[in-house]
């Protein structure tokens, strides 16, 4: 019985079938997980059905605020449902327009040195701040509280306004003393601006920051400049406020972490940041969460270069890290946790580390947002926005 067994040979119908069920199931993990491989109980998210059509000609910029979809172009800003009705709307006039987001306000103004931003929230307009000078950079924090930059003859003005457009503080600066601002943030309480600035009149690269403190509430004068930093050869080109009271400033030599005193808790060099850093909406619980994508080689073309996600806490160590299967060439980041793109394929994770989902989209998609209590996404092309839902969940 066993020598007519060695001498019996597989069928080649059966292996035939064989090899077609093994191209099925390499073809579909393939198609599936090209660069991303989901783990516990992450969901894999699929295309449901479009939401709005949008118009290549109106540039639309496409957001997420609290539940709305929110599309601003040179004429007006609209808010939509999940399911594409419209909440609200309003006009506008800006024929090259910036949006700025801290949920859940929306502040638009122009690219041309426009003297007016217009606040939005979750409701509608909540005002226009017009401004006596060209405004030439601007912010918005949770509060609704607006931080500019505004062009002088000689100089420039860094100021800052509640929601309500009350003047809250700020400083003139002259370009010969401290150089150029290059950007303005607003702490959540309204009473501290930093602002950036650089110079490149120095025999080195130099970049400072000057914090200013603005209105107590009870209403009484701010008392001009708290303190300054001075850093030379690093060029800082973005701070952020990752607590209540913490914040980091980061550039292209290193990281910096700060409390509301100017003190430093932690430095860290070569960080390399292939994204400016930009939250949301900050993490009001745990302790301070700020994710960062780096390289090793961030002046590498994206086919070659080796990505990694970490996520930074108030005190400057790392709570996650993990290396991306591929350069990443797309960022969102919000109190919930992140989304990361790369070719067409976007990947989300929490807070913690763990995955939620997982979406590679059959149209040339430039945005995904990821409602985790909802357990839905939003996927963004130049001619449409669609509803993302689960297909199946990876066990």
């Amino acid at each position: 019985m066993a020598n007519k067994l060695k001498k019996e040979h597989i069928r080649p119908t059966t292996l035939i079938l064989v090899i077609v069920i093994l191209g099925i199931l390499v073809y579909g993990a393939v198609n599936m997980f090209d660069v991303f491989s989901l783990t516990g109980s992450a969901i894999n998210l699929s295309e449901a059905k479009e939401i709005i059509k949008l118009d290549i000609k109106d540039n639309d910029y496409i957001g997420l605020n609290d539940k709305q979809i929110i599309k601003v172009n040179r004429d007006g800003i609209k808010a939509y449902d999940l399911d594409g009705y419209e909440v609200w709307s309003d006009t506008l006039s800006v024929n090259n327009y910036v949006v700025k987001q801290r949920e859940p306000y929306i502040a638009v103004g122009s690219k041309e040195e426009g003297k007016k931003i217009s606040l939005f929230n979750t409701k509608g307009k909540v005002i226009d701040i017009t401004l006596d000078n060209p405004v030439i950079y601007f912010s918005v924090n949770e509060k609704g509280g607006i931080s500019v930059i505004q062009k002088l003859n000689s100089g420039n003005m860094v100021a800052a306004y509640d929601v309500n457009g009350k003047y809250l503080g700020g400083m003139i600066s002259y370009t010969s003393n401290e150089g150029y601002p290059t950007s303005v943030e607003l702490s959540a309480d309204n009473k501290l601006l930093l602002v950036t600035y650089v110079k490149t009149d120095e025999p080195i690269l130099t970049s400072s920051i000057r914090a200013i403190a603005m209105e107590e509430v009870e209403g009484k004068e701010g008392e001009g400049v708290k303190y300054g930093i001075l850093e030379r050869g690093n060029l800082i080109y973005e701070v952020e406020f990752i607590r209540d009271n913490i914040w980091v400033s980061i550039g292209d030599q290193k990281m910096t972490w700060y409390d509301m005193n100017g003190n430093e808790i932690k430095s860290i060099a070569n960080i390399n940041s292939i994204f400016r850093p930009y939250l949301y909406k900050q993490s009001k619980y745990g302790n301070g969460f700020f994710p960062i994508v780096s390289s090793d080689y961030p002046e590498s073309s994206i086919i070659k270069r080796k990505d990694k996600l970490t996520f930074w806490n108030a005190q400057g160590t790392k709570d996650f890290e993990t290396e991306l299967q591929m350069a990443a060439n797309y960022l969102y980041t919000d109190e919930r946790g992140v989304v990361i793109g790369s070719n067409n394929q976007f990947i989300g994770y929490n807070k913690m580390g763990s995955q939620t989902f997982a979406y590679k989209s059959t149209v040339d998609v430039n945005k995904v947002f990821y409602l985790s209590e909802m357990r839905k996404g939003i996927a963004v092309s130049k001619e449409n926005v669609i509803l993302l839902t689960p297909k199946r969940m990876v066990k």
